[in-house]
């Protein structure tokens, strides 16, 4: 105790916690909200910039497919529920179904033993979590009011195609209302899309990793192709400063 109290930076921490700090609402969309773990060095960077900046975080997740028109998202549901009795007409195929499930997502989320929930965000996240009772109408409707009420925004990183197009209203929403937003990964890439339909024009814009006979690639990307190693990079104009920092 001699030690900690003699310490600067404990001193430091003790006094910023003892003050009232201006609070600061951050939204997070993205597509595994269930599992707050599943952003964990998201939710880690956000909690060390707020206390750097002297503000209180208060965090807002968002699951991105409920952001999406209503019709369109239950049009994706009924899809995937299709699909799912499909597969599980076979005789044991529901059994080896949910078998591989598990541990689809034993092995997704995972990746050390030593990886721990963080009790506060798992709290929070499940706070921010519409009912699960809550028609798709209602998650809809409370999914765009966390939004309109945040101050930033931040979209991390995804695979697949649900819910892209919610990350993509998310950008237009915070393009056309000046919020400040943050794209990580795929955010960043539906950030672009999104510009390349609303402002160039580019109707259709997609990445080729979810539309691949998109007539506006923007992105051209796919989980395959992740390392670069063997591939050459073509960059333009080739005197850029992003061209040097990268090559």
């Amino acid at each position: 105790m001699f030690l900690l109290s003699l310490s600067p930076v404990f001193r430091a921490c003790s006094y910023f916690h003892l003050l009232y700090l201006p609070r600061v609402s951050i939204a997070l969309v993205g597509k595994y909200t269930g599992m707050s773990d599943a952003y964990l060095s998201v939710l880690k960077a956000l909690k060390h910039a707020a206390t750097h900046a002297k503000r209180d975080l208060d965090l807002v997740w968002i699951e991105s497919s409920d952001l999406e028109d209503v019709k369109d998202a239950q049009v994706e549901t009924d899809a995937a529920t299709a699909t799912a009795a499909a597969a599980g007409s076979a005789p044991g195929a529901t059994t080896e179904a949910n078998t591989s499930a598990a541990a689809a997502a034993s092995s997704s989320y995972s990746s050390s033993s030593s990886t721990t929930v963080d009790p506060a965000a798992a709290a929070a996240a499940a706070a921010n979590e519409p009912s699960t009772s809550a028609s798709p109408h209602e998650k809809h409707e409370a999914a765009w009011a966390k939004l309109k009420g945040a101050d930033g925004i931040i979209v991390p990183g995804g695979f697949g195609d649900r819910g892209v197009e919610g990350k993509v209203l998310t950008a237009q929403y915070a393009r056309e209302h000046h919020v400040p937003y943050l794209g990580v990964c795929l955010g960043m890439q539906m950030l672009v899309v999104e510009y390349a339909r609303h402002v160039l024009g580019c109707a259709g814009a997609n990445s080729t990793e979810f539309d691949n006979d998109t007539k506006h690639p923007t992105v051209s990307t796919s989980c395959a192709t992740w390392n670069n190693v063997c591939n050459r990079t073509a960059c333009h104009p080739v005197d850029s400063f992003l061209t040097r920092t990268y090559l």
